[in-house]
């Protein structure tokens, strides 16, 4: 996994997460992306799943503000 401690890093140092984010909070992302049925990166999930999980009408964070914050910072994913 140390490409998503890699993108941790690299928010952190852009400022992009919020001031009273932790290590803890690095922990559970970590965690959560290893066990969670949904957010497990272990598995694939195609484009279209991922809109209908988070329906545009319902959650604009989900669907606005996590892919713009994604593409702030650099390296995104290659080495996941």
């Amino acid at each position: 996994m140390p490409g998503l401690y890699n993108y941790l890093k690299q928010a952190k140092q852009k400022k992009l997460l919020p001031e009273w984010w932790s290590s803890e909070h690095d922990t559970k992302v970590i965690k959560t992306a290893m066990t969670h049925k949904w957010a497990n990166i272990n598995c694939a999930v195609e484009a279209k799943d991922i809109r209908g999980h988070y329906d545009p009408l319902n959650s604009p964070f989900e669907t606005t503000y996590l892919p713009m914050m994604a593409y702030q910072v650099p390296g995104r994913g290659e080495d996941f």
